[in-house]
């Protein structure tokens, strides 16, 4: 059972990379955004999805980090994410599983009269590590999905 909350993501600047491809492969590229600050975040990292085609797992994602640090690498850029209202909800354990918080998202905004908007996050507040994968069943992700009400 997924709890559904509204909360507000407060400003904030991030070092990310841009990516399109499959989504199952974008963990092979963020490792370069924690490389070009030198592990200097201060914050939890994030995938900020811009579109996603479900039916074959193609995305265009910025791969986030929290930091003031200045990138060392060309590929990585810099952005001040403004402050948004999101609906969020905790998905614990393995990302194989984690549709099950997005079904319960959408059934909420759905009876709630309110419309999910893109970009949303997904934030790893634990996963896996860079060198050890770490127990699946113990990750914990925290989705935030911007909404607009439906009049």
């Amino acid at each position: 059972m997924y709890q559904i909350s509204k909360k507000i993501v407060p400003k904030q600047r991030v070092v990310f990379i841009h990516y399109e491809g499959p989504i199952r492969d974008a963990n092979k590229v963020f490792p370069k955004v924690f490389m070009s600050v030198k592990g200097k975040v201060n914050g939890a990292p994030f995938f900020r999805y811009i579109k996603m085609k479900p039916n074959n797992g193609l995305a265009t994602v910025q791969l986030c980090v929290p930091t003031e640090e200045t990138p060392s690498n060309h590929l990585v850029q810099t952005q001040e994410l403004e402050e948004v209202e999101v609906l969020s909800t905790t998905h614990h354990g393995s990302y194989e599983t984690i549709m099950n918080a997005y079904s319960a998202l959408d059934d909420y905004a759905n009876k709630n009269k309110l419309k999910l908007t893109p970009p949303w996050s997904e934030v790893f507040i634990k996963g896996p590590g860079r060198f050890l994968k770490g127990n699946p069943k113990e990750y914990i992700t925290e989705i935030h999905f911007p909404y607009e009400e439906i009049k």
